[in-house]
């Protein structure tokens, strides 16, 4: 009895000095690879990681249909994305510029119908682009993005979507 009396008095003075709760941790951000002109959750991107055929004026999902095959990464309102430039050593790398099928500047993310979230240059390595999925993402929305740079989404299918979860 006096132990519990003394938490509940305990419970009481936190709140009466202010003390906030304990909140959960956020969650960990969520890693993105860049590579073959693809995004992907793998350290290496292949073909098949589309998320959907992208409209060669907006960048948005043609007839608003994704890869049926597409595994979306789930992610939370408030949380980060890092997306990392891995791309080197294929031949059809961005950074492979003998072989690549354009004389890639780099690739970048834009969210569809929002703003370009950042560009990571070619042949310098490692970059990283940061983004917050917005607080007012709703559950069960999906957030469609795509690379902004000139024919990579557009006919090269680099796009990619985020599933919004609780």
């Amino acid at each position: 009895m006096r132990v519990r009396s003394l938490l509940l008095t305990l419970a009481v003075l936190a709140t009466l000095a202010g003390i906030a709760p304990v909140q959960a941790a956020p969650p960990k951000p969520l890693e993105l690879t860049m590579s073959n002109f693809r995004y992907c959750a793998k350290k290496v991107c292949e073909g098949t990681d589309q998320a959907y055929l992208a409209d060669q004026r907006t960048g948005a999902p043609i007839g608003n249909q994704f890869n049926p095959k597409g595994g979306f990464p789930k992610v939370k309102p408030g949380q980060k994305v890092v997306w990392t430039y891995r791309d080197k050593g294929t031949p059809t790398s961005c950074d492979n510029y003998k072989t690549a099928p354009l004389n890639c500047e780099g690739h970048a993310v834009k969210i569809v119908g929002g703003k370009r979230v950042g560009f990571v240059p070619s042949r310098k390595g490692e970059g990283k682009i940061t983004w917050t999925v917005p607080a007012t993402a709703k559950p069960g929305s999906r957030i469609a993005y795509f690379c902004d740079v000139p024919q990579h989404a557009f006919p090269l299918g680099m796009t990619g979507a985020l599933d919004v979860v609780k």
